[in-house]
């Protein structure tokens, strides 16, 4: 059962934190700096940034890999499903949610963006499943 609660709370961590990184790129104030190569590559190029995404967390999971060498676990290839589930959620609330032009809403969006996505990464990171390409390199 306790598993099981994890599991859900993980979840519910990964739609707040898409979420949240979704309300930063609809505020035009900028993003989160792993996220940011992904999105100025779709910016630039006219791509999908959930995809965009999707290549820049195999490319980190890769590095991860490379770097762990011996030490890198089965169990950390789940980053990769993991980063679909994650950027086709991205490509949902895209979708869902209106571009923003006026200041006031912009605003807003970023401070609701700010604030969700250290939710929903705090969220994944204390239960200490699997943790995102993002997360993942940076605690190598």
């Amino acid at each position: 059962m306790k598993k099981a609660l994890r599991a859900v709370f993980y979840f519910a961590g990964l739609v707040i934190l898409s979420l949240g990184i979704i309300l930063n790129t609809k505020s035009a104030f900028g993003v989160t700096p792993i996220i940011s190569v992904a999105y100025c590559l779709s910016l630039i190029h006219n791509w999908n940034f959930g995809n965009a995404s999707f290549v820049l967390y195999c490319v980190l999971a890769a590095i991860e890999y490379l770097v762990k060498g011996k030490n890198f676990r089965p169990i950390d290839l789940l980053q990769i499903p993991l980063s679909i589930v994650l950027t086709r959620f991205f490509n949902l609330f895209g979708a869902i949610l209106p571009d923003v032009t006026a200041l006031p809403a912009r605003i807003l969006c970023l401070i609701l963006g700010i604030a969700l996505t250290g939710m929903g990464a705090a969220m994944n990171v204390n239960t200490r499943l699997i943790p995102n390409p993002g997360d993942g390199i940076a605690a190598v």
